[in-house]
């Protein structure tokens, strides 16, 4: 039988993982769902216009990575980073196909809230910077899981 002696010393680094990524996703969510709230109000402040515009959007990004950091622990950061912009930007050009089907299910407000409802260039770039905000938080918040198995 092959026993790791620090299985248990990794079976709690995946675990704090998991719990690190549920903690930024509920804070992502929450702060993405007033964004969305706010999203056209009138500002007289310009930074105030552009942080209303494309903060929501750019948290959908942040979500997205810490989604798939839940579901892929050891994955390495730029390795999750690529997986989440392919699978953000398809979803976002998938707004580009508009069969009559795929309309009426946009229309139902949960799906059409995650699948979105019309192509937007600058959602490409909200997404971009949101998953290199989350690859930066995963890096300099504490993913020693990486660490622990280069040493291994």
């Amino acid at each position: 039988m092959n026993i790791q002696p620090n299985s248990s010393y990794h079976d709690r680094l995946i675990r704090n993982t998991r719990h690190r990524s549920l903690l930024f996703i509920a804070v992502a969510m929450a702060m993405g769902l007033v964004a969305r709230a706010y999203r056209n109000e009138p500002y007289s402040n310009l930074l105030l216009t552009i942080v209303a515009a494309y903060s929501a959007d750019t948290l959908w990004g942040l979500m997205c990575y810490f989604v798939a950091r839940l579901f892929l622990p050891q994955a390495a950061i730029i390795t999750l980073a690529i997986v989440t912009l392919l699978v953000t930007c398809g979803i976002e050009f998938s707004q580009l196909w508009t069969p009559s089907w795929l309309v009426g299910l946009r229309s139902v407000p949960t799906i059409g809230f995650m699948l979105g409802r019309s192509f937007v260039w600058s959602d490409i770039a909200c997404l971009f910077v949101g998953v290199g905000a989350g690859s930066l938080m995963d890096r300099f918040a504490g993913s020693k899981l990486l660490a622990h198995q280069k040493s291994n």
